[in-house]
């Protein structure tokens, strides 16, 4: 009897070692209650993993909460662990996530997100708020893929992303987002490492825009096949006040439409400028198609960075767009244009553009 009770307990044994590790993982609830007044402080990865799965519903005995809000107390690293997005969405999963999530300062290093869905450290955002939060780490998708966030929906801000962005099928792919869409904004955001996407639209700072991109800094290297730029790959919003750094080419020799801010544009793109290389074909200083509904107003790219005109293939309007020699961008030449041709503010405003 005693041999018996022992057996079966050998075999139980052995079927918990089959399980695997993610039905076993038990995570460390932070203090707070979630809520925009009392959001949960998060100071650890534990606590961090245990965010994400309330968010996705997967806390067992514990009620699924897209709307959570949280803050950093502290830097976290999750190097040696592979992150499933908060809003994980996918054909199986459809969460969006609508809370507000606040970096308050602090880094997250050792991010890293891989998969077939939208990827990012938000996978999808409906509504919700990332802000204030340095990201470093790699992310991949052959769907939306974006180093802070895969779909935007809503707000992203005050936010930096450095490593590596790779798209690996039709899916937009982007330093700071993949897809910005209908209400999305991304706003004084910044982009370090390299982008880089085989078939879909690729951008420094997002693939695809439909909404709006204002005072974003790109310092990535942007290489892409179709319809890729130093900001945005395909724009159907609005571009404003942004910098372009980055250097810009093609990954295949067949590929075509690059420019310093934009490839393909049927919307906005006002007040840029760009300075990264743009190495390929069909490519212009600010936007390589300006479509006829498109239009590219007051934006400058430095001379040196391309032989060529501002706009590749104009079907739209475009007004001073011009190149400027390094003499002329650190003259503030430049800084006086993109502010308007003046360099005192109106009462109760500020400049938007200054020189360093």
């Amino acid at each position: 009897m005693k041999r018996r009770i022992f057996s079966i307990f050998c075999v139980l044994v052995l079927c918990l070692g089959l399980l695997p590790v993610t039905a076993l993982a038990i995570y460390q609830a932070p203090s707070g209650s979630g809520t925009k007044e009392s959001p949960y402080q998060i100071s650890t990865a534990d606590e961090l993993f245990w965010f994400a799965s309330l968010v996705n519903g997967t806390l067992e005995g514990v009620e699924q909460n897209t709307a959570a809000c949280a803050v950093l107390t502290a830097d976290i690293n999750l190097s040696g662990q592979t992150w499933t997005p908060i809003g994980d969405y996918s054909a199986k999963t459809r969460n969006k996530y609508a809370g507000t999530f606040d970096g308050a300062g602090h880094t997250i290093d050792g991010l890293k997100a891989d998969g077939g869905s939208a990827q990012g450290f938000v996978g999808y955002m409906d509504g919700g708020t990332i802000k204030n939060c340095t990201f470093n780490g790699t992310v991949t998708s052959s769907g939306s893929a974006g180093g802070i966030c895969g779909y935007n929906y809503g707000t992203i801000e005050n936010c930096t992303f450095n490593g590596t962005v790779t798209g690996s099928g039709n899916g937009s792919a982007g330093g700071i987002c993949g897809s910005n869409s209908n209400s999305g904004t991304i706003k004084n955001c910044t982009s370090y490492g390299k982008v880089t996407s085989s078939k879909g639209n690729t951008g420094g700072i997002c693939g695809y825009n439909s909404s709006t991109v204002t005072g974003c800094t790109n310092n990535a290297a942007v290489e892409g096949y179709f319809y890729f730029g130093g900001i945005c790959g395909f724009n159907t919003g609005t571009i404003t006040n942004c910098i372009n750094k980055g250097e810009v080419k093609l990954t295949a020799s067949q590929g075509r439409y690059m420019g310093g801010i934009c490839g393909y544009s049927t919307n906005t793109i006002t007040n840029c400028i760009s300075s990264g290389k743009i190495n390929g074909t069909c490519a212009a200083g600010i936007c390589a198609w300006n479509s006829t509904t498109g239009t590219v107003t007051n934006c400058y790219w430095l001379t040196s960075s391309i032989g060529g005109t501002g706009v590749y293939d104009d079907d739209g309007t475009q007004d001073k767009v011009e190149s400027k020699t390094a003499t002329e961008f650190a003259s503030g030449e430049v800084a006086w244009l993109l502010n308007g041709g003046t360099a005192t503010p109106a009462e109760g405003e500020t400049l938007a553009w200054y020189q360093n």
